[in-house]
């Protein structure tokens, strides 16, 4: 039978073999100041301006729209790209109220399709 001592000591050792997982957070005070973007939601595609150098991060927020008076009766859609193509078909589905910080490059753009509404568009680093 093992004392605890050298139970403990196998932990230890075990501890060394198996790192744990580290889990990236985002730190939501990384926005790039004065880089918000806001881009009108409608039948036809928008892009956003290519984001900047040390940019890998961006914080999409879609602030809603309104069909026959109901807010937030439509979702829009967006891709991310050097060129980016959105359909209703091919893109990231985003409803009223939602917010997604999703990986971006610089030179890269967010392309928004839907009904209406405003999808802000806010360039991070991590």
């Amino acid at each position: 039978m093992q004392s605890v001592i050298q139970q403990l000591n196998l932990l230890e050792i075990n501890k060394m073999k198996f790192a744990p997982t580290v889990l990236k957070i985002y730190n939501p005070t990384a926005a790039v100041e004065g880089n918000s973007q806001n881009l009108t939601v409608s039948g036809t595609a928008g892009a956003s301006t290519a984001m900047p150098a040390g940019i890998n991060t961006v914080r999409l927020c879609f602030g809603g729209s309104t069909i026959s008076g109901t807010t937030g009766a439509a979702p829009c859609y967006v891709s991310i790209g050097a060129a980016p193509v959105v359909t209703a078909s091919a893109g990231m589905r985003l409803v009223s109220g939602q917010t997604e910080y999703l990986a971006i490059s610089p030179g890269e753009k967010v392309s928004v399709i839907g009904t209406d509404g405003e999808l802000n568009i806010t360039p991070m680093t991590t």
